[in-house]
């Protein structure tokens, strides 16, 4: 669950994971649900793939390799037209 579909914070607290380690995307997987999440909320059906270009703002000196992930996500998995950073 994400954002405001978790109804009750302190039950699940100790289950809660975070896409980051220090503002870097670290678990790829918690990104995808992140994903999920926000394209539902605009109205964005993910399934097949987005057919619009994406903007994302990412930490100062991001590390490659999770640039390259976030990348691979967008692209493979959502299968996106292109990607602005």
């Amino acid at each position: 669950m994400v954002g405001n579909d978790i109804t009750n914070l302190e039950a699940v607290r100790f289950q809660l994971k975070s896409a980051f380690d220090r503002d870097v995307v670290v678990n790829i997987d918690t990104a995808e649900t992140i994903f999920d999440y926000g394209f539902s909320h605009l109205g964005i059906d993910s399934e097949g793939s987005v057919e619009h270009p994406i903007i994302l703002t990412e930490t100062v000196c991001n590390p490659i390799p999770a640039r390259q992930l976030m990348n691979e996500l967008l692209f493979e998995c959502y299968q996106v037209p292109a990607v602005s950073l």
